[in-house]
């Protein structure tokens, strides 16, 4: 994948239009996922459809035209970027088992795009302007106010929590490193560590899916090659820290559901989703002033 000629306000945007359409779509789907299956399958078994469903379709769109479709320059880091989109729903299923508030996690969880801005100066050498980082920090404030719980009383809690949030952060930032790769094979690998680990598993968790069920988990892997192709776009394209700040689309996405379930309090949690409007609407607009991104020479 080529990466930008020249960093102008146009090209930014484009950035951040990849980057939102991967998180309202993957909202969508995690909001089909809570609405339609959650309580009825195993989190795993729902995972593993998913990404058979995720190969499949990869398969189908791209394998005829590239016979070598698998063929990578990093294989070990294109499974352990896969992993991380294991460790993320697993650690989200241990943690609502072991009683922690889901509330809670999803306030830790959305700290993920000050993460990204960070984990990417670090590994990346993507430095991102004081803007960036500023909005990345207003903008977890106002998903902490959505979610309204910023407490556990348990360390488990907060490792789980982390953990969810970390891996999601790592994954991007480890997308963007990818970003040389053809974005089919990314996608590729994305759903087949993931499909490979958990198969042994499913004997254990398995429940046949009713007819409607299938159709539903078949949409959905289907669905997230199209949200992933995206997000692939969006860190062949542009800095890692433009990806992160439109990652908040997804959370004003959870925020009207939230209110409309009655989650934390009707005034506080659209206070928070005002803030994280004005954050996005003030980052698209000051896209053409932004400060260019420089490359940490001390990074790897």
């Amino acid at each position: 994948m080529a990466g930008l000629s020249a960093e102008d306000g146009a090209a930014r945007r484009r950035v951040m239009a990849w980057a939102a359409l991967f998180a309202v779509t993957w909202a969508l789907l995690e909001i089909a996922v809570s609405l339609l299956l959650h309580g009825r399958y195993d989190v795993i078994q729902i995972v593993w459809c998913r990404y058979a469903a995720h190969i499949a379709a990869v398969m189908l769109i791209w394998g005829l035209r590239r016979p070598r479709l698998w063929r990578t320059r990093s294989p070990v880091f294109q499974v352990a970027r896969s992993l991380m989109m294991l460790v993320m729903p697993v650690a989200f299923a241990i943690a609502i088992r072991e009683g922690v508030s889901l509330d809670f996690v999803e306030s830790i969880f959305w700290t993920a795009p000050f993460q990204i801005v960070l984990l990417a100066r670090l590994f990346t050498g993507d430095v991102a302007p004081l803007t960036a980082w500023a909005a990345a920090i207003i903008g977890s404030i106002g998903s902490a106010a959505i979610f309204g719980h910023l407490l556990s009383g348990s360390l488990l809690g907060v490792s789980l929590a982390l953990a969810g949030s970390l891996s999601f952060s790592a994954y991007i930032v480890m997308t963007r490193s990818l970003r040389d790769e053809p974005a089919p094979t990314n996608l590729l690998y994305t759903g087949l560590a993931v499909f490979v680990v958990l198969t042994p598993f499913m004997p254990m968790v398995w429940i046949w899916p009713t007819a409607s069920d299938w159709a539903v988990l078949v949409m959905i892997g289907v669905v997230g090659v199209g949200a992933l192709y995206a997000l692939e776009r969006a860190c062949e394209a542009g800095a890692a820290w433009l990806v992160a700040i439109m990652l908040f689309a997804q959370v004003i996405c959870l925020g009207l559901l939230h209110v409309g379930i009655g989650g934390a309090p009707r005034l506080q949690a659209e206070i928070g989703i005002v803030i994280l409007v004005g954050v996005l609407g003030a980052f698209w607009m000051s896209a053409r002033w932004l400060a260019p991104s420089r490359r940490n020479p001390a990074a790897p």
